[in-house]
């Protein structure tokens, strides 16, 4: 068991969003910490984790979610239910809103009302915007989102930390930056990438790209979710960046994957992968986390890559690492 968590074993934790690409590997986490863990989603898992017990409902169905409430009696709540990625049309658009903002308030609202004890809410660092001076992002910043998705993000945060002042209950703001691993979505990068390479024929060929130049805080999930465990423990309130307080460019994640990857392959720009108006560096600063939990980023970006070729049945030849 992890230092830190031990105040986890036989706790009751209801984690929204407990089969997406974050939830699955936190609701393990959270089971390995002896936790008693119930996930809610709208739609079942295909197979729920050892000591997983899986509930439905929809964040945005009062009824259904004070049912789930009711019946997992959670003393921690950890909400990430939310929109995943920049919605591409109006109906999109409300509905990211509607899910990370309506449904925010609708699970903190059930928290209270069950009488739980602390909740954690996932935000994103897209609530920035672009950095100060280039600087490392710190939770103390303004939120200057670019984009819908960075808005819709932000006002879910705000709310959430909002939420816990008004009504006196430890409310916890977790704040990732550019979450990568086993399970990432395959419209993110680098899963778009993975899914392209292992595409083409055995004598490799093209991919389609964006921006290579762009700098990003690449986190693992698996760092993630050990992050929101100690946070679950702790129990307070606050804004935390969860990063590695290093910017590398999305080009040294191409070169990495020629590395490790089955297949040779070149690259081609794409005009429609281009996301105008995104800042072009962007790392946090983790040393709030860090003095707080003594959390610290363990993965190495090329272990990351490694392990979401293997997932995805690239068989890569690669020696694990951890970061410096």
């Amino acid at each position: 068991m992890q230092s830190g968590t031990t105040g986890l074993m036989g706790r009751r934790i209801l984690v929204t969003g407990g089969t997406g690409f974050i939830g699955a590997v936190f609701a393990a986490r959270l089971t390995a910490a002896q936790a008693i863990v119930f996930t809610l989603a709208r739609r079942a898992a295909a197979v729920s984790p050892p000591g997983v017990q899986a509930l439905r409902a929809d964040v945005l169905d009062d009824a259904a979610l004070a049912a789930a409430f009711g019946q997992a009696r959670p003393e921690i709540v950890v909400h990430l239910a939310g929109s995943v990625g920049p919605p591409a049309d109006p109906p999109a658009r409300r509905a990211a809103l509607a899910l990370d903002v309506l449904g925010t308030e609708a699970v903190l609202g059930a928290a209270r009302a069950a009488g739980v004890r602390s909740a954690v809410v996932l935000g994103s660092a897209a609530q920035y915007g672009p950095p100060p001076d280039g600087r490392a992002l710190r939770e103390d910043d303004p939120c200057r989102p670019a984009g819908l998705y960075g808005i819709s993000k932000a006002a879910a945060g705000q709310l959430a930390l909002d939420f816990g002042r008004r009504f006196a209950m430890p409310v916890t703001l977790a704040i990732p930056f550019n979450v990568i691993g086993p399970g990432q979505p395959d419209h993110l990068v680098p899963a778009t990438f993975i899914r392209q390479i292992l595409a083409l024929p055995s004598d490799g060929g093209r991919i389609a790209v964006g921006d290579l130049s762009a700098e990003r805080d690449w986190i693992d999930v698996r760092d993630v979710a050990a992050a929101l465990a100690l946070l679950a423990a702790r129990g307070g309130d606050g804004a935390f960046n969860i990063c590695t307080g290093r910017a590398v460019p999305v080009g040294a994640l191409i070169d990495t994957l020629r590395r490790l990857g089955p297949r040779r392959f070149d690259w081609l720009s794409d005009p429609a992968r281009l996301q105008p108006g995104q800042p072009s560096k962007v790392r946090g600063d983790p040393a709030k986390l860090a003095a707080e939990t003594g959390w610290r980023a363990a993965i190495a970006l090329e272990d990351s890559l490694a392990t979401m070729l293997q997932a995805a049945g690239g068989h890569p030849s690669h020696t694990e690492r951890r970061s410096a």
